[in-house]
């Protein structure tokens, strides 16, 4: 989320597992605790559809770029469709916009509410060498278990983040060698 035009696919290539307990992917659908939070709490839905955070991304000295923007939690369009869900507790700052900073309090509520929501809806995958894993990065929400690394052990997972103008530009193209392929899914496990 602290990209200003956040890359609407996220692709997790798992290249090597060894020794290792935990450290599984863990996702939710956004979209979905999105609309619970609508219907069990309109407020709190209002709240953090509306209300902008700052997300920022610097990960030090030793390299040479740093991200950072505002987004709503919830990204609704005109007709309050859920078009995007921005969870990012590492990146999101303490600062928010003049206009609510009296109302820190009951976004935090809101947001441990969503929260809740989120956690109770999660599939754990554990991707295994060799897999990719492709997710709807404005409706998927992703994290990782916390992993038990035995000795020499380690868990190498490359990730690579794609648009959907591109997706749709390659996926024209296997479509027109190769008609009959159905290409396009929120998820995905692939092997």
């Amino acid at each position: 989320p602290s990209y200003q035009y956040v890359p609407s696919i996220s692709c997790f290539h798992c290249v090597s597992r060894e020794k290792a307990t935990g450290g599984n992917y863990v996702f939710s659908d956004g979209f979905q605790a999105a609309e619970q939070l609508r219907q069990k709490n309109p407020p709190a839905f209002k709240l953090l559809s509306e209300m902008p955070l700052y997300f920022k991304d610097d990960p030090g000295p030793e390299f040479k770029h740093a991200t950072e923007t505002w987004h709503p939690t919830i990204t609704v369009n005109d007709d309050g469709d859920v078009l995007q869900v921005c969870v990012n507790d590492e990146m999101r700052t303490p600062h928010v916009a003049v206009d609510f900073e009296d109302r820190l309090g009951d976004w935090y509520d809101a947001y441990y509410e969503f929260v809740d929501i989120v956690e109770g809806s999660q599939l754990n995958c554990e991707a295994q060498p060799g897999q990719v894993i492709v997710k709807d990065n404005f409706r998927i929400l992703d994290g990782l278990e916390k992993a038990e690394i035995g000795s020499g052990g380690k868990i190498h997972t490359n990730v690579v983040y794609v648009g959907w103008d591109e997706a749709r530009s390659r996926a024209r193209g296997i479509e027109a060698k190769s008609p009959t392929t159905d290409h396009f899914l929120a998820f995905c496990i692939v092997n």
